[in-house]
């Protein structure tokens, strides 16, 4: 049976999903349905969103886009 848990290998998961367009984690990230009904599932201890942010903060080529997508990351995790 195949897992859905992206968090079982946060890394490999990382490994997968930086290189996708910062426009898809944004529409993600901004619709509240998503955030409050798949991404727990997909995501459930937010190790690889974690590192996800992590990276997304270090970029350092439009920055400003990365920090805001850092931001919004960092505000779903804090979400309960």
């Amino acid at each position: 049976m195949p897992s859905i848990n992206f968090d079982d290998d946060a890394v490999s998961t990382l490994e997968e999903i930086k290189h996708i367009e910062v426009s898809v984690f944004r529409k993600l990230f901004n619709n509240r349905i998503i955030c409050k009904e798949i991404l727990p599932i997909l995501f459930p201890e937010n190790k690889s969103l974690k590192l996800l942010h992590q990276y997304f903060s270090q970029r350092e080529e439009q920055h400003n886009i990365y920090k805001t997508l850092s931001k919004k990351i960092m505000e779903y995790i804090k979400l309960p």
